[in-house]
């Protein structure tokens, strides 16, 4: 692992937030937030962590139109309300 490599690495993890951190990354996904960081140097680190936690939200969405129980948790609350 080069210099480079290294220290966009140590940034993912310091701009991930604790429900993610806790996580062990997998190499697709660590392949995903590099990319992201590499693609948006220009933008601020608010910014980069809110697109790292946008595609860890949409991870198991891709390519499967998955729900996750989140998505069923809405439907609960939304199906309460209506009632």
């Amino acid at each position: 692992m080069n210099k480079e490599e290294r220290l966009t690495e140590l940034l993912i993890y310091a701009l991930l937030p604790k429900r993610i951190y806790n996580h062990e990354l997998d190499m697709n996904t660590m392949n995903k937030f590099i990319e992201i960081v590499s693609n948006n140097l220009q933008y601020d680190t608010h910014t980069i962590r809110q697109k790292l936690i946008n595609c860890w939200d949409n991870i198991g969405k891709e390519n499967k139109n998955q729900r996750t129980i989140f998505d069923y948790m809405e439907d609960e609350v939304s199906n309460e309300e209506q009632r």
